[in-house]
C-alpha cells in the first residue's frame, strides 16, 4: 500500500518564516576560529587532568597518548594549510621578513 500525499498545504508569508529568525549561517572565518577556540578549552581541560595522570589505567594512558599524537596530526594539517594560504596570499612579502620568519614571529 502507497500512502500518497494528501493535498495539504501550508501557506506562509515570509515574514511568518523569518519572525523567529532563520539560523544564522557562519562564515568558514567564524567556523574555523570557534573551532579553534573550543579545540583551545578542551586541551586545556585535558592538561588539568593530565596533572593526575599517576591515577589513570594504563589503558586510559595507551589512549591519551594516541589520542594526543591524533590531536598534534590535526594541528599540523591546519597549520599547514593556513601556511599554504598565507604564502599564497603573499602576507608576509609586505613586512620586510621572510614566510618563514614571519610564521615564526607568528606561531612560534
Amino acid at each position: 500500500m502507497t500512502v500518497g500525499w494528501g493535498g495539504d498545504v501550508i501557506r506562509i508569508s515570509y515574514q511568518e518564516l523569518v519572525r523567529d529568525g532563520l539560523p544564522a549561517a557562519r562564515t568558514p572565518g567564524e567556523v574555523v576560529e570557534r573551532g579553534l577556540r573550543e579545540a583551545s578549552r578542551e586541551v586545556l581541560l585535558a592538561e588539568v587532568g593530565a596533572r593526575q595522570s599517576v591515577l589513570l589505567q594504563d589503558r586510559q594512558l595507551e589512549g591519551s597518548l594516541a589520542g594526543l599524537s591524533q590531536l598534534c596530526a590535526s594541528a599540523a594539517r591546519v597549520r599547514l594549510r593556513v601556511a599554504c594560504d598565507v604564502a599564497g596570499r603573499g602576507l608576509h612579502v609586505g613586512t620586510g621578513f621572510t614566510l618563514v620568519d614571519w610564521l615564526a614571529q607568528r606561531a612560534p
